[in-house]
């Protein structure tokens, strides 16, 4: 229960039917509501056809009355003027109501709780001004208002700086592991020479669930009844991820034990000789899948990656002990970047639980 009052929107939110006039207004802009922050432009051109149009000011708020249960709800804030279609709601606040805090508290999950629930529609979901009025929300003093948002901004900026540090240092990992697979070593193989190739023979969407491992090329966490592929396994997609004559591929998989494998991916097996360690042969062709795997894609079509490229591709590699010991750097950046990614997560999450805590009058 919030500390604070709780009141209608309808003593604070007003509804601006201004029209765009005759007038011309140098650099006027037909806007249209997205699901983020603000507006964007369209490509329409202002002229004598948008007179019906509804201005936007600094600090007003448009809404689709019938899109806004998803988010189609925008807000001005510092943007320069402009215009909306009329079949636009626009609005702005009374001088009690700090719009940046009504902002926060409409795209909260508890103010699109309730503006879900004005909604509600026995034909079409709507929400039209007069039911926005009375929604109820959480109302402090003015100062506190302003305090609050204050706060937001400041943590926003600093979680801002946090996700900008993460990024540069996932990519200089990426670019450090890149690195190990690129120098030359005195050893120099085809694939061909201690793998052995075998298609995946499950249908991606015709298999059914059940105990074993289902590698597919989207990546997600499926089950097989059955398994074609024992061992330790490079799993490299044969198909292009985009298609329609463009070469692509997003994933490589590196799996061992029983596991089943789709009918468009490739499986890369050791023989009992081999000199590459299989986890070394994934980690190096998924630092250069665009450098050496995609060029050897062809078709107009269905791009495809032949066997008989893949197996002919030549690396230089280092003897079995350096291999072990760039493998355990490589398990080391990834952690630290399963890590980043966790991390990362947990901001996400933050804001809207420092919000709750505000709206309950508690930050």
């Amino acid at each position: 229960m919030s500390k604070w009052q709780i009141t209608k929107l309808n003593r604070h939110i007003i509804e601006s039917k201004e029209q765009y006039g005759s007038e011309k207004l140098n650099g006027i802009q037909v806007l249209s509501v997205t699901n983020d922050r603000g507006f964007i432009s369209s490509d329409k051109k202002t002229s004598e056809n948008v007179c019906s149009y509804k201005v936007i000011k600094r600090n007003y708020f448009a809404y689709n009355p019938y899109r806004i249960n998803v988010g189609s709800l925008a807000f001005a804030g510092a943007q320069h003027s402009g215009i909306v279609s009329p079949a636009y709601v626009v609005f702005c606040c009374a001088d009690d109501l700090d719009p940046e805090y009504l902002w926060r508290y409409l795209k909260s999950d508890v103010g699109l709780f309730f503006i879900r629930q004005g909604g509600k529609g026995s034909v079409r979901s709507s929400l039209s001004f007069k039911k926005l009025q009375e929604i109820e929300i959480p109302l402090p003093p003015l100062s506190e208002q302003k305090r609050i948002i204050n706060k937001i901004i400041q943590l926003e900026k600093r979680i801002d700086l946090l996700k900008e540090q993460h990024s540069r240092l996932i990519n200089l990992m990426g670019a450090f592991k890149k690195s190990l697979f690129e120098m030359d070593y005195k050893n120099k193989d085809k694939i061909l020479t201690f793998f052995e190739f075998k298609r995946g023979s499950f249908a991606t969407q015709k298999t059914k669930k059940g105990e074993y491992p289902f590698i597919t090329v989207s990546g997600e966490e499926r089950t097989a009844d059955g398994y074609d592929i024992e061992g330790s396994a490079v799993c490299v997609p044969l198909i292009s991820a985009t298609g329609h004559g463009h070469a692509s591929l997003k994933r490589l998989f590196y799996k061992e034990g029983k596991f089943a494998l789709a009918n468009i991916i490739g499986a890369i097996l050791p023989k009992s000789d081999a000199k590459i360690i299989p986890e070394y042969l994934f980690h190096y062709l998924y630092s250069k899948k665009d450098d050496v795997l995609i060029p050897l894609m062809k078709g107009t079509a269905n791009v495809s990656l032949p066997k008989d490229r893949l197996l002919n591709i030549e690396l230089s590699y280092p003897d079995r002990e350096k291999q072990l010991k760039i493998l355990e750097v490589v398990r080391k950046a990834d952690f630290l970047n399963e890590n980043i990614k966790v991390s990362e997560s947990y901001l996400t999450r933050l804001i809207p639980s420092v919000l709750a805590k505000a709206f309950d009058g508690k930050l």
